[in-house]
């Protein structure tokens, strides 16, 4: 194999338990990480990891449907928890997309808005020249 030509069986996106893992680490070990840049994997893994834990207590807190201060303690934290980390890992995210930090911040936009960014930051390829970042 000739140097600079990467082997498909190491691509991190091969191994998807392997790559879930190092993503989900790597989500919480740099959570006040805002330079450099998070891949696409990295990203999709973290969003997947927040929808099932929201789900989970969601599901968790039906038979309390009823006491809304229950709701709050149990989901207020897990989004706590959540939102640091998350804040990072977009402006990571939109690093890789040869972006500013700063564009993530269109995610705060409603409807459309929303669902546009959120499909350019799961889908969009990443891009060599936001090495500028690293």
């Amino acid at each position: 194999m000739s140097a600079g030509v990467e082997d498909d069986r190491e691509h991190p996106d091969q191994r998807p338990v392997q790559a879930s893992l190092v993503a989900m680490r790597s989500f919480w070990t740099k959570a006040f990480t805002y330079s450099g840049r998070a891949t696409r994997t990295e990203y999709n893994w973290a969003l997947l990891m927040f929808l099932l834990a929201s789900f989970i207590a969601a599901a968790a807190l039906i038979p309390t449907a009823e006491n809304s201060v229950v709701r709050l303690y149990v989901i207020g934290p897990l989004w706590l928890a959540f939102i640091v980390p998350w804040i990072a890992l977009v402006a990571r995210r939109c690093h890789d997309l040869n972006r500013r930090g700063a564009f993530g911040l269109w995610l705060l936009a409603t409807g459309i808005g929303f669902l546009i960014i959120e499909g350019i930051l799961m889908f969009g390829d990443s891009d060599l020249r936001g090495s500028r970042f690293d």
